[in-house]
Parts: structure tokens; sequence; C-alpha cells
């Protein structure tokens, strides 16, 4: 069960029709989950779909305590009691309403919370999800997840031995997940964790290190209550059997990307924490060895704009080329479909396909325009700013030099910090600040995923970042913030003498390509591997191709009630 079949399917029959009766199964499914009837409550329901998933995979199914219940779920009362910092989207059963809301409510209170929506609800639509998902004989990652688990208590793990386990991108991982691999290393102390929790953006999960530690703190003293249990004590056994909280360490210098990318990007992390402060860690801000060019937004969306900007304002130099080391990101598959002729010459991916790879430049299209979140809920940030711009005068002096001396704030190598602030300030008066809407956390939830996902996608790129948005009113909001802050340049056609387009070396696109293979990304691959016109390049093209075909036909296989392939 991924989160693409449930929102597509499940959720409208959750919504709209409750419980599945006798004789609704898989023939019938297709049919009733498209209905105009159900479309409609789906639009009016008072709860997001990625939000009651996360409830369900994160917490309900995927948490620690959740492996050591009863079929590897918790209980209503067990579910409402979570701690809101662990938890936060939805209010605890003791504090918010029980027994289901209505909407979220249009008003903001001092915390930031509705009551309009609590834990009883989203109960109430899990169990409706396992009567639906039971229906059509189906199973998601933790039901899986519960089962190894349940076998390696009761056999023990017969595989090869195991003493040491590192873990890449850990934020995509639940709890119930990080304990199997407990279960299997022979030294309970001997993981190592990397990731970075704006990154997550993996659907259905909720991951700080802070509850990481929280986890392997409660995992110890229950072990030690077992132990005392039979007359032992933690002396008398090896320490590596013990489990310990692990220390968490900071990286804050980043190799990957300069300081004119990081100033956004942390200015993100910023709003993360002022808006949602229990989602992330809160942690110092990034910084770069090296200065460079800040993201660049193109405020007018027109071709010939589009063409300077790749192509540069020189006649002699109009055709796109883009190179191996530059990419177009997007929302979806669907949007691939969509960009228009002058990108479509590029390696395209999704944000979520780009997730752990790095490009000299970065492309994002249509961001805001293919965002499930209004232009009511992206104008939270207007009003974040609108606080911020009523600080004293002295307060807002402190706060710049606080931020010059800790090298947040940073310009371009080939721009002074004149020419950046006089810029900023042309290209506040060019971008009117949108209409300031009040904040309320669970109406205005989705803005939580979708800053991680913008902050995922503008750090992938090393050197450049522009974002190109065929929206106006949703990405308003976004684009006056960061020119505010001197923190984004307006692309001006008439300075661009030179295009970013770039072409690459054959070999260059041989060594992305084969990187494109071993992400999985073969229908990509195949690209970059075509562009790579080298001898002995075509038994890679045709391995791609067949890879990239046999992907498609696994997808299309997978009809919309069949159960997907179990992928991390």
């Amino acid at each position: 069960m991924t989160f693409e079949l449930f929102e597509r399917v499940l959720w409208p029959l959750m919504i709209g029709k409750g419980m599945p009766d006798a004789d609704d199964g898989r023939s019938s499914l297709a049919e009733m989950h498209a209905s105009k009837d159900l479309q409609e409550k789906v639009r009016r329901a008072p709860v997001k779909a990625s939000l009651v998933f996360r409830e369900i995979v994160s917490y309900i199914k995927g948490s620690s305590q959740a492996l050591d219940c009863a079929g590897g779920r918790l209980s209503r009362a067990q579910y409402g009691a979570i701690g809101k910092k662990m938890a936060p989207a939805f209010e605890k059963m003791d504090e918010g309403t029980s027994g289901g809301g209505g909407g979220g409510g249009g008003g903001s209170s001092s915390s930031g919370s509705s009551a309009g929506v609590g834990r009883d609800l989203v109960y109430d639509l899990y169990l409706k999800y396992e009567a639906w998902k039971e229906s059509i004989g189906a199973y998601d990652v933790m039901d899986a997840c519960f089962a190894i688990y349940t076998a390696l208590r009761a056999e023990g793990y017969r595989g090869p031995r195991l003493d040491e386990i590192y873990v890449d991108e850990v934020q995509d991982f639940t709890q119930a997940e990080i304990r199997l691999f407990l279960e299997v290393c022979v030294d309970k102390n001997a993981l190592f964790f990397t990731g970075d929790t704006c990154q997550t953006i993996a659907r259905g999960v909720g991951f700080r290190f802070e509850d990481l530690t929280t986890m392997f703190f409660q995992l110890g003293e229950q072990q030690r209550k077992e132990l005392s249990a039979r007359g032992l004590r933690p002396d008398d056994m090896p320490k590596r059997a013990l489990v310990q909280v692990p220390r968490v360490n900071q990286l804050s210098v980043n190799y990957r990307t300069h300081n004119g990318i990081l100033g956004a990007a942390s200015q993100i992390v910023s709003l993360l924490l002022e808006l949602f402060p229990h989602s992330v860690d809160a942690l110092e801000k990034d910084v770069g060895h090296f200065n460079g060019p800040l993201p660049t937004l193109l405020t007018d969306t027109s071709k010939d704009d589009l063409s300077i900007l790749l192509c540069g304002s020189d006649p002699q130099h109009s055709q796109i080329e883009f190179g191996a080391h530059q990419v177009v990101l997007v929302r979806d598959q669907a949007a691939k479909e969509r960009l228009p002729a002058e990108l479509q010459s590029a390696l395209t991916l999704t944000i979520f396909e780009a997730k752990g790879l790095e490009f000299d430049d970065v492309f994002l299209f249509n961001f805001f325009a293919d965002s499930p979140a209004d232009d009511r809920t992206w104008r939270v940030i207007t009003s974040s700013w609108a606080r911020s711009r009523d600080e004293s005068p002295t307060d807002t002096a402190a706060a710049r030099e606080r931020e010059r001396a800790s090298g947040r704030e940073r310009c371009s190598e080939r721009a002074s910090a004149a020419d950046v602030a006089d810029e900023a300030e042309g290209a506040e008066l060019s971008i009117q600040a949108p209409r300031p809407e009040s904040f309320d956390r669970q109406r205005h939830s989705l803005l939580n995923e979708e800053l991680k996902m913008l902050y995922t996608a503008m750090t992938r790129a090393r050197v450049k970042v522009v974002i190109y948005d065929q929206h106006e009113e949703k990405r308003r909001p976004l684009f006056h913030y960061l020119l505010v802050k001197r923190l984004a340049k307006v692309f001006d056609s008439r300075d661009a003498k030179r295009g970013l387009a770039a072409s690459s070396s054959p070999e260059e696109w041989i060594r992305q390509a084969k990187n494109l293979m071993r992400q999985q990304l073969f229908q990509v691959a195949t690209d970059g591997h075509s562009n790579g016109h080298s001898d002995g390049h075509m038994d890679c093209v045709r391995m791609a191709s067949e890879f990239a075909t046999r992907s498609a036909a696994d997808r299309q296989a997978e009809g919309p009630t069949s159960p997907p392939h179990w992928s991390s």
C-alpha cells in the first residue's frame, strides 16, 4: 500500500463511504473511488490524506511502542496519549475534542493550533483504512515490518552476522523499521545513523532525532526491567548487548552547497521552526565554505525570458543544450509531460527521485503551481514576514549583525554587498506583499510538508538554483519573502549575456547515467546514456532501456487494487 494508492483509491472510500460492505471488493473498487460524489466529499474533508497516512504509518503502526502491542498497532487510548512533541499534527484526546470534529477552524489561537480535528477522528479513519485494505487483500509496509519483527522475536535472526549497521537517510525510516536493525545487529550500540529532518519528505514518515534518542532510552529502560525480573543486573550482560542512548553529533558545515543557496535554505528551516517547531530538530544553521550566487527567481514566465535565461542574450548561442550536471525538478511524473519545450532536453526528475543526489544547477519548475496547498496556505509565509518586520529597529539591526557574523547572509561572488542590497530593494518594490493569512496549525498543516519539499529541492544544487513558476498567486508569498530577506534575486534579461545551459562531454554523461542506474532511475539513465556518444555505450543504453521497460511494466501491472512492491 503506497501513499499514491492510499490517496487515489482508499481515501475517497474512507471519507465518503465509511466501512466496506460485504460485496465490496476488487471488482467494484475502481468504479467506486472515482465517483463524483465521493470526490466532492474528499474536497470538503476536514483533514488531508497525507496527514492521516503519516499518523497511521509513523505512529499508530510505525512507532516503537506499536511493535510491542497486539497486532502491531496502538489502541485508541495509546495513540491518544502520544506526546504532542512526537505527534504534533493533531490534538491529544485529553486536550482536544473527542469523537471527531469538523473543519480546521478559521481563526488562530495564540499557540497556532486548532481544536477542530482530534486524534479520535484520525483513529476512526484508521479503522476504516484497515477494513478497506483487508477487503482488497492488500498490505502496507508496517504489516510487513511487524511480521518480520514477530518472526525475529520468535525464531531469532538466522542471517549473516552483522556487527555494525550504517543507515543513510535515516529520516525516511519509521521507529519500527529502525528497531529491526537493533534486532539483527550483534552490538546494539554499533548502529550509525545519518540524516536531515528537514528532508523528511517520504510519505507517511514523521521523524526527529530527538524522538530517536527517546526511543533508545525507553528501550534501554525496558531492557533493564526485563533483566531485573530475571534476577540479573546490567553488569551481568556483555556491554554490546545493552541498549544505550546514542550520541547525536551535528554537522553544520555543508560541503556541497555554497552560502548563497544555504542562506535561502536556512530561512526555510527558520520558517519550519517558527510554524511547526516539533516537526524538525532545532539545530544550528548550515554554513558553506565559500560564497556563491543567490537563487534566481523568474517573475516573468514568458518564453522569451526563459530562452534568454538558458541561452543568454547573444544570438549566436540560440541552441539550448543542458549538461549532465544540470537537472529540472518537478512535483510528479505527470509534470514532466507539461515542461516547456525549452526544458525538455534536460535531465528531469521528481523531487523524490532527486533526494540523495546532487547537481551543479537546479531548475525548479512549477513547484507552487502544482502544489496541493492553496494560495491562502502559502500566504502564511507573509504573516511570518509581517511579524518579523514589526520588530524594533534595534532588534532587527542586532539580528542582521548576528547573521553577518555567523556567515548566514552572503552575497554573490560576482556582486558586492551593496549591489545585492540595491537589487533586493528594487525587487521588493516589484513584488507587492500578498495579504497575510492568519496561521492555523491544522488548517495549514500542508505547509509543513511543502516547506520540507522546497528545502530538499533547493539543496540538491551545488552552484545555482532557478525557480520558474507559472502560478503568480501561489509563488508570490515565498518570492516576496526571500527578496525582502535579501536571500534571492530576480532574473533580469538585460544582464543575461551568458546563458545557464551548459554542455557536457560524453564521459560525463556516461558517469551520470551510471549514477542514475544505481538509484534505479532507469528511464532517466536511458536518456543520459543516449547523450554519451562514445565507443561501447550502446550496451549501456540497451541495459538502461530494458530496466526502464521492466520498471514501467511492473508499475502497469500494479492495478489499483493489487499490493505494490515494498520498497524503502
